[in-house]
Formats: C-alpha cells, sequence, structure tokens
C-alpha cells in the first residue's frame, strides 16, 4: 500500500513539473513567434519604404521636377517609423546601427542632390543613388537575416525546454517499472512461493496420506493461514484415528 502511495504521489509530482515545464515551453514558444512575426513586418516596412521612395525619386527625375514629392516625403516618414519600432524590438543594435548609417548616406545624397541647381538627370540616379539605395536595402536585408538567426538560436534553446518537460516523465516511468519489478520479486517470494508449498502440501495429505508440514516464515495473513491448516490438518488426523 505504501508502495502504490509512493508510486502515485511520484506521478503526481512528476505530472506537476511537466506541465509546468510544458506551458513554460509554449509561452516561450508563443513569444518567438510573435517575435518572429514582428521583425518580419518592420523589415517588410521598411523595404517597402524605401522601395517606394526609389519608385517617387525616379518618377521626379524622369519628370524634371525639383522638389522631392508628397509621395517620398510620408515613405520617408515610414522608413523612419518602421526604425523606431525595430530598435524598440530588437536587441542586435549592429545590424540597426548599419541601416542607420545607410539612411543618413542615401538622405545626405539625396538632399544635396536636390539642394543644387539644374535638371535632374538619369546617370546620377543610375550612379551614385543606386549604389546608396542598395547599401540602404542590404542594410535592411541583413538586419532580417540576422534576426532571424538570432530566432534560430532561441529555438533551438526551446530544445532544452522540451528535455526538461519529459524528463521527469521518463524518470517517473522508469521509478515505476522498477518499483513494479521490485513488487513482483516481493510477491513472488512472499505469496505465491508460500502458497504453492502449501497447495502441494495439502495435495501430498490428500492424495497420499502424508502429514502437512509445510513451513512459512513471517507473521502475516499467510503464515497465520498455513498454522490453520496445519490445526485443520491435525484435527484430520485425530477423527481418522478415532
Amino acid at each position: 500500500m505504501l508502495g502504490f502511495l509512493c508510486l502515485g504521489a511520484m506521478l503526481a509530482f512528476s505530472g506537476m513539473i511537466s506541465m509546468f515545464q510544458l506551458g513554460k515551453l509554449s509561452n516561450n514558444t508563443q513569444n518567438l513567434l510573435n517575435s518572429t512575426l514582428e521583425n518580419m513586418a518592420v523589415s517588410k516596412r521598411m523595404l517597402d519604404a524605401a522601395q517606394m521612395q526609389n519608385t517617387s525619386l525616379l518618377h521626379i527625375i524622369v519628370l524634371r521636377h525639383n522638389e522631392l514629392d508628397e509621395t517620398f516625403t510620408s515613405a520617408r516618414a515610414e522608413l523612419e517609423a518602421a526604425l523606431t519600432d525595430a530598435s524598440v524590438m530588437t536587441s542586435n543594435s549592429t545590424s540597426l546601427d548599419s541601416i542607420y548609417r545607410a539612411r543618413d548616406n542615401y538622405y545626405r545624397l539625396i538632399d544635396d542632390f536636390f539642394m543644387k541647381p539644374g535638371e535632374k538627370d538619369v546617370e546620377w540616379f543610375m550612379s551614385m543613388y543606386g549604389s546608396s539605395y542598395l547599401t540602404l536595402t542590404n542594410a535592411i536585408k541583413d538586419y532580417m537575416v540576422e534576426s532571424q538567426r538570432t530566432m534560430l538560436s532561441e529555438a533551438e534553446a526551446l530544445e532544452k525546454y522540451a528535455y526538461m518537460a519529459i524528463m521527469p516523465g521518463v524518470l517517473t516511468l522508469c521509478v515505476a517499472l522498477l518499483i513494479v519489478i521490485i513488487f513482483a520479486f516481493m510477491i513472488d517470494i512472499y505469496y505465491i512461493k508460500p502458497i504453492q508449498r502449501m497447495t502441494r502440501g495439502l495435495d501430498a495429505m490428500l492424495k497420499h496420506k502424508f502429514p502437512y508440514n509445510v513451513e512459512v516464515d513471517g507473521d502475516d495473513e499467510i503464515a497465520r493461514l498455513n498454522g490453520q491448516l496445519k490445526e485443520l490438518a491435525a484435527l484430520a488426523r485425530d477423527k481418522i484415528k478415532e
């Protein structure tokens, strides 16, 4: 009885630990998923804003305008807002620093170009501007890739929580198996084998009139039953003698 109570307590305790670890794993996984989606969304916003500025700037140069239009201005504001959101979400300042440097060079080149008098030509757009634009977009892409690498390392760390969640159950299963083996051994030694000896002794007494002299050690129910069988066998012999 004590063994079964201990086994039940172990199963309950391991179940609580597993539930706690699984809950922690679920929360961490959800947070990781949300962070991944947020980083992908903010990276897309930055790329879309840069692309919108690129298209707007090409349109301005083709039409030979001397001022930046509202589309370019709004896209610039969207890029700044996305960068602000990225700085709040991420702890990787190195990638963001690269974007900030590329952004500053990008806007400095554009502002200097539009401050100069004269017509706006496509040659400048294809040569000097093109390199600055690619630097900016590549920095944004590097930030997105680096964010995914960070998420991957965090996902690998979550494997530890998975092992921690299943290990209590595995250990409890091993201990339960050991307890069952011990129980089976004890039942065989203290119950099954004495009952088998008692059964053979009764068969010998009934079939061959041998005296019942089976010995059972201990002071439990089996030993008391064996004593009662001895008394019953003695009474039977007395009756037969009479």
